[in-house]
């Protein structure tokens, strides 16, 4: 594990740091805040934006191509992440509270996939290219700390801070590029959740007391991938195998897991789902593609945000307990990416 700090994640950090401090604006919230990452096209370029109660705001300018990948909120602090093209590179990026911060140099592709906010300290899962491969990387309070040495290509698609301990679940590219494994990294220190004769790969992690849950999905001998999640490092199947079925997201509140995904029931197109304690609950009909990228779990409520295609186009919506809310019309193409949900008083 190496840490590399430049100049610019120097001052990067010391915006972190302001963000904690009483000069940042502060927004009175009253209720339910729903909020939702992603993107909408303007015709030109992909246009990073969220979502909040279904107003949306707008992330970057309309220069280049940028995606809002993933959101999160403690009290009035808000921060999204993602990327945005500089018009030669995707450089990763995150806006706290709208305001755009470089999280890397402009020389490389990089790219934030993942926020966590623990105390003061802002926590960015993703992954950047430093030599010839991409390097799972994560970054605090905008110091940069790879987890893989550029060997294999690597990739952190979510992160969560438990207490003292930071968990990132990705995967990585074994045998000179030829089998990618599902791990986790707890403190650094991989967790391997599928052998090197196969393919898997994890996309969410969620901790729940002594207890490590992660969405992923794992290649069988049909060449089909299955919806699986591993807790504690055993796998459990979500599907039968006997179609291609990818996970997206995993929540936990108590006894019960949720977790998103997308299952292709008659191998052509995308049905929207999400499993309960193993039990699937279909989103959308297969009429339209659809993909769930993102699942919350508030109270007795269950929303899901993904999108789903209208014509030739996507647009970007979210469920709750089953029922579609669309946050675009389908004029052009939008996608939500996450969803979290905050209640205030």
């Amino acid at each position: 594990m190496k840490h590399k700090i430049s100049f610019l994640l120097f001052v990067c950090t010391l915006t972190f740091i302001s963000c904690n401090k009483s000069s940042n604006p502060v927004v009175p919230y009253t209720g339910q805040i729903v909020l939702v990452s992603g993107m909408e096209n303007n015709s030109r370029h992909d246009v990073a934006k969220y979502w909040s109660n279904g107003t949306p705001t707008n992330l970057s300018d309309t220069s280049n191509d940028a995606l809002a990948q993933s959101i999160y909120m403690v009290g009035n602090h808000l921060c999204a992440v993602g990327y945005q093209s500089n018009g030669n590179r995707n450089v990763a990026t995150c806006w706290d509270y709208g305001s755009p911060i470089k999280l890397a140099g402009n020389a490389n592709d990089t790219y934030a996939r993942s926020v966590f906010i623990s105390g003061n300290d802002v926590y960015i899962g993703g992954n950047g290219q430093k030599v010839s491969t991409f390097m799972a990387t994560y970054w605090k309070n905008g110091s940069e700390i790879d987890l893989t040495n550029g060997t294999n290509a690597a990739s952190i698609n979510s992160i969560f801070v438990s207490g003292n301990d930071v968990y990132a679940a990705g995967g990585e590219w074994w045998h000179d590029q030829v089998h990618d494994i599902a791990k986790y990294w707890k403190n650094g220190v991989a967790v391997n959740l599928n052998d090197s004769t196969g393919d898997g790969y994890a996309t969410s992690i969620y901790v729940s007391g002594s207890d490590v849950y992660v969405a992923g999905s794992e290649i069988n001998y049909n060449y089909n991938w299955v919806a699986v999640y591993w807790k504690n490092n055993v796998i459990v199947k979500l599907t039968d195998e006997t179609h291609d079925a990818h996970t997206t997201s995993i929540y936990i509140v108590g006894n019960d897991v949720y977790v998103s995904g997308n299952v292709w029931y008659d191998k052509v197109t995308s049905v929207a789902v999400y499993w309960k304690n193993g039990v699937a609950v279909n989103l959308t009909d297969g009429t339209n593609g659809a993909f769930a990228n993102s699942i919350y779990v508030s109270g007795t409520n269950v929303y899901v945000a993904g999108y789903e295609f209208k014509g030739s186009k996507t647009v970007a919506e979210y469920w709750k307990n089953g029922k579609v809310v669309k946050l675009t019309d389908g004029t052009t193409d939008a996608q939500a990416t996450s969803i979290f949900v905050r209640e205030y008083p």
